[in-house]
């Protein structure tokens, strides 16, 4: 017998010199017919099983997957399951019921068939942990070529580890408890991924950590999240945030970068969650972002002609604190404005033609902007241009006001 080509593997050869686990599967799927009845994907499963059994007698009840290749599987092939997405239950975890265990002859608990079940170095088309049931789930440095999900789960903990080939991550749902009818409490570790689009609902986690990773869009929705970390992350666009409750005292957020946020709902929610911490010089930050959002959100009404009078009302008010103060992020910004203003308003409306005679006559000169701060006085005594440019200066004045206040107060 002909052994596989790859390393620690006795199995016998099937393609390539490489066996049926290990060898590319490529044109698996390019049948017009596909189904798991056929041979070859009878005998890989049947390999996998083969590999159940001898490491959960060898391991203790853990599963361990290195280098595997997993077939592609089409809607044709699983047309029954309604998905096109393999469900691991049914050909691994079908044959292994779960152990029940009366508690004071009321509470009914599932015991995990497996402690440990770790995929490392392997590749999927597309796949789906649909019922599954162990302890821990672990997938490091694997590549899925179009979709992972992860749904109506029975597990403590998830670990995600240097995923760098996928297109889309999907983690849905735990099982509920049967006490609270709530989702049952999930631990989740994300560090050095890399992933087109993320996807993370119906959830009670307890810790999410997430560092040193990378996401082009992501959405977030339905979660209860106790304790949790999101450090050295870069979001590019936050489709969806939406219903999500957190523990302000156990959850930290450190170097997250935001690109572009398509929902202001992100930076509102992380605005309260500063202000709750009291760290309110963060919480500036995100009120700044949300703003810059809003506008954008404002601009793309316009284009797509929804409520045009409205949306234009909204973008000169909004645009008006973005650009005096930044929202209030920069005190700087508003007295600047403010010089400038009042320098051009003494300049045009009292003849002075030449900078040379604006400050050879400082006195008068600074007798007249002295003229300009007194904004409350008879409207009788004065225009419209008056009106109209003490009005800008009272904004101005605000803006200035509001940034100081925030940089002493925070």
């Amino acid at each position: 017998m002909k052994k596989c080509s790859h390393q620690n593997c006795n199995l016998e050869v099937y393609e390539n010199n490489e066996c049926v686990l290990h060898c590319t599967k490529d044109d698996w799927s390019n049948q017009v017919r596909a189904t798991f009845t056929d041979a070859k994907h009878i005998y890989f499963w049947q390999e996998i099983k083969n590999l159940v059994e001898e490491q959960i007698s060898r391991y203790d009840n853990m599963l361990m997957f290195n280098d595997i290749i997993f077939p592609e599987f089409t809607r044709s092939m699983i047309a029954p399951l309604k998905d096109e997405f393999f469900y691991w239950y049914k050909h691994v975890n079908k044959n292994n019921p779960y152990k029940l265990t009366n508690v004071n002859d009321k509470i009914v608990h599932k015991q995990y068939p497996y402690r440990l079940i770790q995929f490392t170095n392997c590749t999927f088309y597309n796949f789906d942990f649909y019922l599954l049931d162990c302890q821990t789930l672990n997938l490091t440095n694997i590549t899925v070529r179009n979709k992972l999900k992860i749904s109506g789960m029975n597990i403590d903990r998830l670990l995600l580890y240097k995923l760098n080939n996928i297109n889309t991550l999907e983690i849905d749902s735990n099982l509920l408890d049967r006490v609270t009818k709530e989702p049952k409490q999930l631990e989740i570790y994300i560090d050095k991924v890399k992933i087109d689009k993320f996807i993370l609902q119906n959830n009670n986690l307890k810790p999410i950590n997430i560092t040193d990773s990378t996401f082009n869009f992501i959405e977030l929705r339905k979660l209860s999240i106790e304790e949790g970390l999101f450090q050295n992350l870069n979001f590019k666009n936050i489709n969806e945030y939406k219903n999500i409750k957190i523990n302000s005292y156990k959850f930290q957020y450190n170097s997250v970068n935001t690109e572009q946020a398509i929902s202001r709902e992100y930076f509102r929610f992380f605005k309260h969650y500063f202000f709750e911490k009291k760290d309110y010089i963060e919480a500036n930050k995100m009120y700044q972002k949300e703003m810059d959002t809003y506008i954008r959100e404002l601009w793309r009404n316009i284009k797509r002609g929804k409520f045009i009078l409205q949306n234009l009302q909204n973008i000169i008010i909004a645009g008006f604190g973005k650009i005096s103060s930044n929202f209030g992020q920069s005190w700087l910004r508003p007295l600047l404005w403010i010089i400038i203003f009042l320098f051009l308003k003494i300049y045009f409306l009292n003849d002075y033609y030449t900078l040379s005679y604006l400050f050879s006559g400082t006195a008068n000169l600074w007798d007249k902007i002295s003229e300009q701060f007194y904004i409350l006085i008879d409207l009788k005594a004065f225009g419209l241009s008056d009106l109209l440019s003490k009005t800008l200066l009272g904004l101005l004045i605000y803006q200035l006001t509001i940034a100081i206040k925030r940089k002493i107060k925070y």
